[in-house]
């Protein structure tokens, strides 16, 4: 079973890559003495192509079972006794470096109406981006978004670091490790065109539509 059946069309790079290695540009034996009387303009291809016998290289091989995998990850294959658990393929297209490194945290979808309107049944977490902040007051370009939108937020400062631990922190723990809580903007961006299907993992995946944070 599969949970994507059109991701199977992948499959037809297989017969692609066949094709490229049968059908190889040829050109013309030519004899030279040395490498160095060979110039680049001596090796011009002979007009067409011309199917030749199919080599098993390392290249063919490598080509064909990645063009598999492929086809593969797209489809979401499943066993009978997962069929029933939800499983999620999340592509990150963005690089980190264009939004630098992470610099704080967020929590969203605290509200009830927000829960209900998304159908969370609780908050998720999401990360801050360096290139992301910006220190008040802060002009940012409109025609950078799909479409924008502004949340008002409170912004805690840490004055001393929460490393992750097994144990839970304690309300007293956190308290004494903020420096500071300000009001802060953020200016949010569902880069999707209906944002309420989506699932939590995929909202959870895009920072909780997240893009610039300013206070």
């Amino acid at each position: 079973m599969f949970a994507y059946p059109l991701g199977l069309l992948a499959l037809l790079a297989v017969p692609g890559v066949i094709a490229l290695h049968l059908y190889r540009r040829r050109f013309e034996p030519r004899q030279a003495s040395a490498l160095f009387l060979w110039h680049v303009e001596d090796r011009q291809p002979v007009a067409g192509r011309k199917r030749e016998p199919l080599v098993r290289s390392v290249s063919f091989w490598c080509e064909l079972l990645a063009a598999l995998a492929l086809a593969l990850a797209f489809s979401g294959p499943r066993s009978s006794c997962s069929a029933s658990e939800a499983e999620h393929l999340v592509v990150v297209l963005d690089s980190s470096a264009s939004l630098g490194a992470v610099v704080g945290h967020k929590i969203g979808c605290t509200t009830s109406v927000m829960q209900a309107f998304l159908k969370i049944p609780n908050p998720c977490a999401g990360g801050v981006f360096a290139r992301t902040v910006h220190a008040s007051p802060a002009v940012v370009p409109h025609d950078g978004f799909v479409r924008v939108g502004v949340e008002c937020e409170i912004v805690a400062r840490l004055a001393a670091p929460l490393p992750a631990r097994a144990a839970t922190y304690t309300r007293a723990e956190v308290a004494e490790a903020v420096g500071a809580v300000m009001a802060g903007m953020e200016i949010v961006d569902a880069r999707y065109v209906d944002y309420t299907r989506l699932d939590t993992p995929t909202l959870i995946a895009d920072d909780q539509v997240e893009a610039v944070a300013s206070f």
